[in-house]
């Protein structure tokens, strides 16, 4: 399984032509880059993907040197800063050698048997600072595909967990690091009445929603007609609160808005987590 996973990431599709870089995800990235503690001078980046963090670091904080680490070459070949091959599991990197190690969607894919080891390199290659980002209180069985030839159903994303308050708050406390500042990202509004459509929409819909991937991670049957829309990523947010009119200018009729000033409504959180700590130690 491991190898058709590694070969789900070379997928170009995922990388190429500015992905993950759409106005709903570069929200994300300034977030992120703006929780970086001041003092920090020297950052990691593990599990980079195509560099779209990095990269943005490397034009808007000149002061800060960026190294990229990710298994996946294809993705490498988008990063502009510093970079080499390696996998979370195993970084490639010398003990205490950055200020901060970050580590953005990654977490969620990592398998329960690695899980800790993951934790526990990040830790170490981190003099200091560590940050990351994962999707809040997602719901990952909303976002499934089903192979059509081992008829393995599995997150679309390959997302194995999901992340609360509590997750985040006490994430590396058994490897002395604190959690000293967090951030939810693309905060909504839920209306009232939508939870429960919502809700009978789900019950009788079909949750499968075909085969929404490059490659099984299981047994490797591939999709020759797989491609990448970074559109849907607005549906997903709506499901877990976020009213998806406000991410779209102009989407919604002029009717449509003057009955959302008066109906009942209420905040909601935000779709990503960000989540900073920092070595107690140091």
């Amino acid at each position: 399984m491991d190898d058709y996973e590694r070969k789900y990431y070379e997928a170009e599709q995922f990388w190429k032509d500015n992905m993950v870089q759409d106005s709903i995800n570069m929200l994300r990235i300034k977030a992120t880059a703006g929780i970086i503690p001041e003092e920090v001078e020297t950052l990691a980046d593990i599990g980079c993907g195509n560099g779209v963090f990095g990269n943005f670091i490397q034009r808007t904080a000149k002061g800060i040197a960026i190294t990229g680490v990710d298994r996946s070459e294809k993705a490498l070949s988008f990063v502009k800063t510093d970079k080499i091959a390696g996998d979370i599991i195993s970084i490639p990197l010398d003990s205490n050698s950055f200020d901060c190690v970050s580590c953005l969607q990654v977490l969620e894919h990592i398998p329960n048997d690695k899980y800790r080891g993951a934790l526990a390199e990040l830790v170490r290659v981190s003099r200091k600072y560590i940050l990351i980002s994962v999707p809040y209180k997602e719901k990952i069985d909303k976002n499934i595909s089903q192979c059509p030839c081992c008829k393995t159903i599995f997150n679309s994303d390959l997302h194995l967990r999901s992340y609360d308050d509590l997750t985040i708050e006490n994430l590396f406390d058994e490897f002395g690091f604190a959690c000293i500042q967090t951030e939810n990202v693309v905060k909504g509004t839920k209306y009232f009445g939508t939870e429960i459509l919502g809700g009978f929409k789900y019950l009788f819909s079909k949750s499968v929603l075909g085969f929404q991937s490059p490659i099984c991670p299981l047994c490797g049957y591939e999709n020759e007609h797989f491609t990448v829309n970074i559109s849907p990523i607005a549906s997903v947010i709506d499901q877990n609160g976020v009213d998806e009119s406000k991410l779209e200018n102009g989407s919604a009729s002029a009717f449509r808005n003057a009955i959302k000033k008066i109906w009942p409504k209420r905040g909601t959180p935000g779709y990503w987590i960000i989540a900073l700590y920092k070595k107690m130690n140091a």
